[in-house]
């Protein structure tokens, strides 16, 4: 499901240090560049994912909760190249859904 600006806010000042990068995109004037998925339970948002799909290669920040990536990741559309930022317990799952030969951690 795409976020809401407010709610996506709220979630990243949970861990502003992760997210420090990313909340610029919550700006109204990236609305057209990057797009927030998010899996819910209730309404607290459990797992967190953004992208923008028009860069290539495609740049996909995820957070929250490792459980929620893989359904976020199987309703996204699948891109042959992207740029991953997410937490190392994130990979696993990531790795089924998309084969990189080389992983370079940050």
């Amino acid at each position: 499901m795409l976020a809401e600006r407010a709610e996506m806010e709220s979630f990243l000042l949970q861990d502003i240090v992760w997210s420090s990068e990313v909340i610029f995109t919550l700006e109204e004037e990236a609305e057209n560049i990057a797009r927030w998925y998010v899996l819910k339970n209730g309404e607290i948002i459990q797992t967190a994912m953004m992208m923008c799909p028009d860069y290539r290669p495609v740049p996909i920040f995820l957070a929250g909760n490792v459980l929620g990536t893989y359904a976020l990741l199987e309703k996204a559309r699948i891109h042959r190249n992207i740029f991953l930022e997410c937490p190392l317990d994130f990979v696993g799952i990531v790795k089924k859904m998309y084969y990189f030969p080389v992983a370079r951690i940050m």
